[in-house]
């Protein structure tokens, strides 16, 4: 890809090289995500739900607000997820933490019904959805 800065410069050849090898961790890393992933949150559509919603910009208030599910379950449900690496530091607002990368990035699909709550989020708060989890395990603690 043709660049506007001379291959000359080293600070250009050192962005790109890191640009480079940022695109490989990526790749590399997208497997490992998916199954942490797949296996955390992908079966049960509040999960999904709070994860997309963790954007380093909305507090668990909002979260919870959105989701239906209550701010106390989402901070367990947060710390889990940082240590599993699927969520970091927001690098907008200190304190908070935003999601690695979304459900669609790793190749998983979003519900129909998690979709149309996450599009309406683009505008004024809306009511929770009537999602019901998929399968009997509760996520309100960490195993």
């Amino acid at each position: 890809m043709p660049t506007d800065v001379s291959q000359d410069d080293p600070t250009s050849q050192m962005n790109e090289s890191l640009s480079q090898i940022l695109r490989w961790v990526k790749f590399q890393s997208l497997d490992r995500a998916r199954q942490i992933i797949e296996k955390e949150i992908a079966q049960d559509p509040k999960l999904i739900l709070v994860y997309e919603l963790a954007d380093g910009e909305r507090g668990r208030p909002e979260v919870s607000r959105v989701s239906g599910v209550p701010s106390s379950t989402i901070q367990v449900w947060w710390d889990r997820w940082f240590k599993l690496g699927i969520m970091e530091a927001s690098p907008k607002r200190k304190g908070m933490l935003r999601r690695l990368c979304s459900i669609e990035e790793v190749g998983l699909d979003i519900p129909k019904d998690v979709r149309i709550v996450l599009d309406r989020r683009s505008g004024s708060p809306s009511a929770p959805p009537n999602m019901e989890p998929v399968g009997s395990a509760s996520r309100d603690s960490v195993e």
